[in-house]
Protein backbone atom coordinates (compact mmCIF):
# COMPACT_ATOMS: atom_id res chain seq x y z
CA UNK A 1 0.00 0.00 0.00
CA UNK A 2 1.47 3.34 -1.06
CA UNK A 3 2.00 6.54 1.76
CA UNK A 4 1.84 10.13 1.62
CA UNK A 5 3.74 12.64 3.29
CA UNK A 6 1.04 14.77 4.79
CA UNK A 7 2.79 18.14 3.76
CA UNK A 8 2.57 16.97 0.25
CA UNK A 9 -1.26 16.81 0.30
CA UNK A 10 -1.90 20.07 3.27
CA UNK A 11 -1.83 22.73 0.12
CA UNK A 12 -4.05 21.59 -1.83
CA UNK A 13 -7.77 22.99 -2.04
CA UNK A 14 -9.07 19.50 -2.94
CA UNK A 15 -9.60 17.44 0.51
CA UNK A 16 -12.08 16.43 2.41
CA UNK A 17 -12.15 18.48 5.44
CA UNK A 18 -15.22 20.38 4.50
CA UNK A 19 -16.94 16.98 3.85
CA UNK A 20 -15.60 15.84 7.72
CA UNK A 21 -16.80 18.64 9.59
CA UNK A 22 -20.01 18.54 7.69
CA UNK A 23 -20.49 14.55 8.70
CA UNK A 24 -19.57 15.95 12.50
CA UNK A 25 -22.38 18.34 12.49
CA UNK A 26 -25.12 16.03 11.33
CA UNK A 27 -23.72 13.79 14.50
CA UNK A 28 -24.39 16.45 16.83
CA UNK A 29 -28.00 16.92 15.48
CA UNK A 30 -28.30 12.88 16.02
CA UNK A 31 -26.57 13.03 19.29
CA UNK A 32 -29.06 16.03 20.77
CA UNK A 33 -32.15 14.03 19.46
CA UNK A 34 -32.21 11.62 22.32
CA UNK A 35 -32.35 13.88 25.19
CA UNK A 36 -34.17 16.40 23.45
CA UNK A 37 -36.88 13.47 23.01
CA UNK A 38 -36.27 12.09 26.66
CA UNK A 39 -34.13 8.77 25.62
CA UNK A 40 -32.09 8.38 28.61
CA UNK A 41 -29.40 6.31 26.13
CA UNK A 42 -28.13 7.87 22.79
CA UNK A 43 -27.46 5.69 20.24
CA UNK A 44 -23.22 5.36 20.20
CA UNK A 45 -23.53 5.28 23.74
CA UNK A 46 -25.46 2.31 24.00
CA UNK A 47 -23.12 0.48 21.11
CA UNK A 48 -20.08 1.46 23.09
CA UNK A 49 -21.58 0.25 26.27
CA UNK A 50 -21.66 3.93 27.71
CA UNK A 51 -17.99 5.26 26.78
CA UNK A 52 -19.19 8.07 24.94
CA UNK A 53 -21.37 9.55 22.35
CA UNK A 54 -21.67 10.70 18.64
CA UNK A 55 -22.01 14.20 20.27
CA UNK A 56 -18.58 13.99 22.36
CA UNK A 57 -17.43 12.16 18.84
CA UNK A 58 -18.15 15.26 16.86
CA UNK A 59 -16.81 17.65 19.11
CA UNK A 60 -13.52 15.91 19.23
CA UNK A 61 -13.38 16.25 15.21
CA UNK A 62 -14.38 19.68 15.14
CA UNK A 63 -11.15 20.77 17.41
CA UNK A 64 -8.67 18.21 15.76
CA UNK A 65 -9.87 20.09 12.63
CA UNK A 66 -9.39 23.43 14.53
CA UNK A 67 -6.20 22.55 15.74
CA UNK A 68 -4.79 21.52 12.60
CA UNK A 69 -6.18 24.37 10.62
CA UNK A 70 -5.84 27.37 13.04
CA UNK A 71 -2.50 26.13 13.08
CA UNK A 72 -1.82 26.57 9.57
CA UNK A 73 -3.62 29.95 9.81
CA UNK A 74 -1.62 31.62 12.46
CA UNK A 75 1.69 30.75 10.53
CA UNK A 76 -0.05 32.53 7.43
CA UNK A 77 -0.57 35.59 9.29
CA UNK A 78 0.79 38.28 11.77
CA UNK A 79 -0.90 38.13 15.43
CA UNK A 80 -3.38 41.16 14.67
CA UNK A 81 -4.36 39.88 11.89
CA UNK A 82 -4.99 36.19 13.62
CA UNK A 83 -7.12 37.75 15.74
CA UNK A 84 -9.32 39.59 13.60
CA UNK A 85 -9.40 37.03 11.44
CA UNK A 86 -10.87 34.39 14.09
CA UNK A 87 -13.21 37.34 15.26
CA UNK A 88 -14.75 36.94 11.55
CA UNK A 89 -15.10 33.66 11.21
CA UNK A 90 -16.72 33.34 14.99
CA UNK A 91 -18.65 35.75 16.19
CA UNK A 92 -20.77 36.95 13.29
CA UNK A 93 -23.12 33.67 12.79
CA UNK A 94 -23.54 33.72 16.76
CA UNK A 95 -24.45 37.70 17.02
CA UNK A 96 -26.87 36.85 14.27
CA UNK A 97 -28.69 33.84 16.11
CA UNK A 98 -28.53 35.19 19.30
CA UNK A 99 -30.51 38.09 18.14
CA UNK A 100 -33.03 36.12 16.25
CA UNK A 101 -33.46 33.72 19.21
CA UNK A 102 -33.85 36.67 21.54
CA UNK A 103 -35.90 38.76 19.49
CA UNK A 104 -37.98 36.28 17.56
CA UNK A 105 -37.98 33.12 18.98
CA UNK A 106 -38.70 34.26 22.75
CA UNK A 107 -41.37 36.25 21.62
CA UNK A 108 -43.49 33.78 19.27
CA UNK A 109 -43.13 30.93 22.12
CA UNK A 110 -42.49 32.31 25.45
CA UNK A 111 -45.36 31.28 27.97
CA UNK A 112 -45.21 34.78 29.25
CA UNK A 113 -46.89 38.07 28.14
CA UNK A 114 -44.62 40.28 25.53
CA UNK A 115 -44.29 42.84 28.58
CA UNK A 116 -43.33 40.43 31.55
CA UNK A 117 -40.66 38.93 28.81
CA UNK A 118 -39.17 42.03 28.03
CA UNK A 119 -39.02 43.32 31.51
CA UNK A 120 -37.19 39.91 32.56
CA UNK A 121 -33.31 40.32 32.98
CA UNK A 122 -32.83 36.67 31.79
CA UNK A 123 -34.31 38.03 28.38
CA UNK A 124 -31.81 40.79 28.22
CA UNK A 125 -28.55 38.92 30.23
CA UNK A 126 -28.94 36.10 26.81
CA UNK A 127 -27.18 38.76 24.86
CA UNK A 128 -23.93 37.84 26.43
CA UNK A 129 -24.12 34.61 24.72
CA UNK A 130 -23.26 36.77 21.38
CA UNK A 131 -19.86 37.26 22.75
CA UNK A 132 -19.73 34.27 24.68
CA UNK A 133 -19.49 35.16 28.21
CA UNK A 134 -21.01 33.61 30.95
CA UNK A 135 -22.97 31.11 28.59
CA UNK A 136 -27.38 31.82 29.40
CA UNK A 137 -29.13 28.72 27.85
CA UNK A 138 -32.62 29.59 29.08
CA UNK A 139 -35.28 32.04 28.09
CA UNK A 140 -38.08 33.50 30.29
CA UNK A 141 -40.84 30.94 29.61
CA UNK A 142 -39.88 29.64 26.84
CA UNK A 143 -39.96 26.22 26.46
CA UNK A 144 -40.11 25.19 29.74
CA UNK A 145 -42.59 22.59 28.99
CA UNK A 146 -40.18 20.51 27.08
CA UNK A 147 -38.78 16.83 27.92
CA UNK A 148 -35.60 18.57 27.86
CA UNK A 149 -36.54 22.18 29.35
CA UNK A 150 -35.85 25.52 29.05
CA UNK A 151 -32.75 25.07 26.94
CA UNK A 152 -32.79 26.62 24.07
CA UNK A 153 -29.44 26.39 22.61
CA UNK A 154 -27.00 23.59 24.29
CA UNK A 155 -24.57 23.41 21.93
CA UNK A 156 -22.54 26.72 22.17
CA UNK A 157 -21.27 25.42 25.33
CA UNK A 158 -18.18 24.45 23.30
CA UNK A 159 -17.44 27.83 21.50
CA UNK A 160 -16.10 29.51 24.91
CA UNK A 161 -13.60 26.38 25.09
CA UNK A 162 -12.75 26.95 21.47
CA UNK A 163 -11.73 30.92 22.09
CA UNK A 164 -9.26 30.03 25.13
CA UNK A 165 -7.79 27.27 22.44
CA UNK A 166 -7.18 30.11 20.04
CA UNK A 167 -5.79 32.30 22.73
CA UNK A 168 -3.36 29.35 23.73
CA UNK A 169 -2.42 28.63 20.59
CA UNK A 170 -1.61 32.18 20.08
CA UNK A 171 0.21 32.70 22.66
CA UNK A 172 3.06 29.67 21.70
CA UNK A 173 2.74 30.54 18.70
CA UNK A 174 4.45 34.12 19.88
CA UNK A 175 7.05 32.32 21.23
CA UNK A 176 7.57 30.06 17.88
CA UNK A 177 6.39 26.93 19.46
CA UNK A 178 4.26 25.58 16.45
CA UNK A 179 7.20 25.99 13.99
CA UNK A 180 9.66 24.27 16.50
CA UNK A 181 6.87 21.07 16.63
CA UNK A 182 9.17 20.29 19.89
CA UNK A 183 6.91 23.03 22.34
CA UNK A 184 3.22 21.52 21.09
CA UNK A 185 4.30 18.19 21.53
CA UNK A 186 5.52 18.85 25.33
CA UNK A 187 2.85 21.22 25.98
CA UNK A 188 0.43 18.15 24.64
CA UNK A 189 2.54 15.76 27.31
CA UNK A 190 1.75 17.48 30.49
CA UNK A 191 -1.87 18.36 29.40
CA UNK A 192 -2.43 14.27 28.68
CA UNK A 193 -0.52 13.49 32.74
CA UNK A 194 -2.45 15.86 34.47
CA UNK A 195 -5.74 15.23 32.43
CA UNK A 196 -4.65 11.42 33.94
CA UNK A 197 -3.42 11.99 37.33
CA UNK A 198 -6.18 14.83 38.75
CA UNK A 199 -9.14 13.41 40.40
CA UNK A 200 -12.67 12.71 39.01
CA UNK A 201 -14.19 15.09 41.74
CA UNK A 202 -11.59 17.92 40.88
CA UNK A 203 -11.96 17.25 37.55
CA UNK A 204 -15.30 18.41 37.54
CA UNK A 205 -14.58 21.99 39.21
CA UNK A 206 -16.38 24.54 37.39
CA UNK A 207 -13.85 27.22 36.82
CA UNK A 208 -15.65 30.70 35.93
CA UNK A 209 -18.01 28.82 33.07
CA UNK A 210 -15.11 26.32 32.71
CA UNK A 211 -15.36 22.54 33.87
CA UNK A 212 -11.92 21.51 34.45
CA UNK A 213 -11.87 17.78 32.87
CA UNK A 214 -13.52 19.37 29.53
CA UNK A 215 -11.11 21.99 29.26
CA UNK A 216 -8.35 19.65 29.62
CA UNK A 217 -10.03 16.70 26.88
CA UNK A 218 -10.67 19.63 24.58
CA UNK A 219 -7.27 21.46 24.74
CA UNK A 220 -5.74 17.51 23.67
CA UNK A 221 -7.86 17.00 21.23
CA UNK A 222 -7.30 20.70 19.48
CA UNK A 223 -3.57 20.34 20.65
CA UNK A 224 -3.47 16.64 18.22
CA UNK A 225 -4.36 19.12 15.91
CA UNK A 226 -1.83 20.94 16.46
CA UNK A 227 1.24 18.44 16.43
CA UNK A 228 -0.36 16.58 13.17
CA UNK A 229 0.32 20.55 11.62
CA UNK A 230 3.66 20.61 13.38
CA UNK A 231 4.99 17.66 12.14
CA UNK A 232 3.54 17.72 8.69
CA UNK A 233 7.07 16.80 7.00
CA UNK A 234 7.63 13.35 9.26
CA UNK A 235 3.56 11.99 9.07
CA UNK A 236 2.84 9.34 6.71
CA UNK A 237 -0.65 9.15 5.72
CA UNK A 238 -0.72 5.17 5.05
CA UNK A 239 -3.78 2.79 4.21
CA UNK A 240 -2.23 0.22 6.90
CA UNK A 241 -2.41 2.59 10.04
CA UNK A 242 -5.39 3.62 9.88
CA UNK A 243 -6.76 0.15 9.08
CA UNK A 244 -5.05 -0.35 12.60
CA UNK A 245 -6.68 2.39 13.91
CA UNK A 246 -10.04 1.55 12.66
CA UNK A 247 -9.27 -2.21 14.48
CA UNK A 248 -8.06 -0.06 17.94
CA UNK A 249 -11.17 1.77 17.82
CA UNK A 250 -13.59 -1.38 17.45
CA UNK A 251 -11.46 -3.06 20.28
CA UNK A 252 -11.43 -0.58 22.61
CA UNK A 253 -15.59 -0.19 21.66
CA UNK A 254 -15.96 -3.08 23.41
CA UNK A 255 -12.99 -3.87 26.17
CA UNK A 256 -12.95 0.16 27.19
CA UNK A 257 -10.65 3.01 27.13
CA UNK A 258 -12.42 4.25 23.73
CA UNK A 259 -12.02 7.80 24.35
CA UNK A 260 -8.19 7.30 25.12
CA UNK A 261 -7.82 5.50 21.77
CA UNK A 262 -9.98 7.88 19.73
CA UNK A 263 -7.70 10.58 20.79
CA UNK A 264 -4.81 9.09 18.72
CA UNK A 265 -6.37 6.42 16.39
CA UNK A 266 -9.18 9.03 15.80
CA UNK A 267 -6.91 12.33 15.42
CA UNK A 268 -4.95 9.70 12.99
CA UNK A 269 -8.25 8.40 11.02
CA UNK A 270 -9.30 12.33 11.12
CA UNK A 271 -6.66 13.59 9.14
CA UNK A 272 -5.94 10.45 7.08
CA UNK A 273 -9.25 11.12 5.77
CA UNK A 274 -9.04 14.10 5.02
CA UNK A 275 -6.02 14.28 2.94
CA UNK A 276 -5.30 10.75 1.38
CA UNK A 277 -5.44 9.86 -1.81
CA UNK A 278 -8.23 11.70 -4.22
CA UNK A 279 -10.41 14.19 -2.43
CA UNK A 280 -13.50 12.60 -3.53
CA UNK A 281 -15.97 14.81 -0.88
CA UNK A 282 -14.22 18.01 -1.89
CA UNK A 283 -17.14 19.41 -4.02
CA UNK A 284 -19.49 19.78 -0.87
CA UNK A 285 -17.77 22.89 -0.26
CA UNK A 286 -19.63 24.41 -3.39
CA UNK A 287 -23.00 25.11 -1.53
CA UNK A 288 -20.48 26.90 1.39
CA UNK A 289 -19.20 25.31 4.91
CA UNK A 290 -22.45 25.22 6.35
CA UNK A 291 -20.85 22.88 9.60
CA UNK A 292 -20.72 26.14 11.76
CA UNK A 293 -24.38 27.06 10.69
CA UNK A 294 -26.00 23.62 11.12
CA UNK A 295 -23.63 23.71 14.93
CA UNK A 296 -25.21 26.73 16.04
CA UNK A 297 -28.92 26.70 14.67
CA UNK A 298 -29.65 22.93 15.07
CA UNK A 299 -30.53 22.26 18.93
CA UNK A 300 -32.98 25.72 18.92
CA UNK A 301 -34.35 23.61 16.12
CA UNK A 302 -34.77 20.62 17.80
CA UNK A 303 -36.26 22.26 20.43
CA UNK A 304 -39.02 23.71 18.39
CA UNK A 305 -40.21 20.40 16.61
CA UNK A 306 -40.18 19.31 20.22
CA UNK A 307 -42.57 21.99 21.17
CA UNK A 308 -44.61 21.87 17.88
CA UNK A 309 -45.45 17.73 18.12
CA UNK A 310 -46.09 18.12 21.73
CA UNK A 311 -43.04 16.36 22.96
CA UNK A 312 -44.67 13.43 21.12
CA UNK A 313 -41.55 12.42 19.23
CA UNK A 314 -38.53 9.80 18.49
CA UNK A 315 -34.98 10.91 18.17
CA UNK A 316 -35.33 9.83 14.55
CA UNK A 317 -38.84 11.90 13.84
CA UNK A 318 -36.93 14.58 15.71
CA UNK A 319 -34.12 13.91 13.39
CA UNK A 320 -35.67 13.63 10.49
CA UNK A 321 -37.57 17.02 10.82
CA UNK A 322 -34.91 19.71 12.12
CA UNK A 323 -32.01 17.76 9.70
CA UNK A 324 -33.85 19.86 6.24
CA UNK A 325 -34.28 23.10 7.90
CA UNK A 326 -31.46 22.85 10.51
CA UNK A 327 -29.50 22.87 6.78
CA UNK A 328 -31.70 25.85 5.11
CA UNK A 329 -30.71 28.24 8.20
CA UNK A 330 -26.81 26.78 7.80
CA UNK A 331 -27.21 27.79 3.82
CA UNK A 332 -28.45 31.13 4.88
CA UNK A 333 -26.00 31.63 8.08
CA UNK A 334 -23.23 31.00 5.25
CA UNK A 335 -23.99 32.62 2.42
CA UNK A 336 -25.44 35.86 4.09
CA UNK A 337 -23.36 36.32 7.04
CA UNK A 338 -20.41 34.04 7.41
CA UNK A 339 -19.23 34.80 3.59
CA UNK A 340 -20.14 38.26 3.92
CA UNK A 341 -17.68 38.32 6.54
CA UNK A 342 -14.69 36.34 5.81
CA UNK A 343 -15.06 38.92 2.56
CA UNK A 344 -13.94 41.85 4.76
CA UNK A 345 -10.99 39.77 6.09
CA UNK A 346 -10.25 39.08 2.06
CA UNK A 347 -9.52 43.33 2.03
CA UNK A 348 -7.66 43.64 5.17
CA UNK A 349 -5.46 41.09 4.72
CA UNK A 350 -2.48 40.54 2.90
CA UNK A 351 -2.26 37.14 2.63
CA UNK A 352 -3.11 35.11 -0.84
CA UNK A 353 -6.00 33.79 -2.36
CA UNK A 354 -4.74 30.06 -1.37
CA UNK A 355 -3.69 31.59 2.24
CA UNK A 356 -7.94 32.68 2.33
CA UNK A 357 -8.89 29.35 1.27
CA UNK A 358 -7.03 28.03 4.23
CA UNK A 359 -8.80 30.49 6.53
CA UNK A 360 -12.38 30.05 5.34
CA UNK A 361 -11.99 26.32 6.07
CA UNK A 362 -12.12 26.83 9.56
CA UNK A 363 -13.62 24.88 11.99
CA UNK A 364 -16.63 25.87 14.49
Amino acid sequence: MKSELLIEKIHSRSNNLDFIRLIAAVLVIVSHSYPITGQQTELFSSISRGQWTFGGIAVSIFFVISGFLISKSYEHSNLKQFILNRILRLFPAIWIVTILTVLVLGPLLTTLTLSEYFRNYSTWSYFNNAFLISIQYGLPGVFENNVYPSAINGSIWTLPYEILCYIGLAIIGYYGLIKKGKGVLLLFIIIFILNSIIPQQLLNTNIHGFLLGSLLELILYFLMGAIFYSYRESIKLKPIWAIGCIVVLIITMQLGNFKGAFLFCGSYLIVFFAFYGKSIFSKVSKYGDLSYGIYIYAFPVQQIVQWKLNNQTSPFINFMISLPITLMFAFFSWHLVEKQALKFKKNTSNSSANQLKGDVNQCN
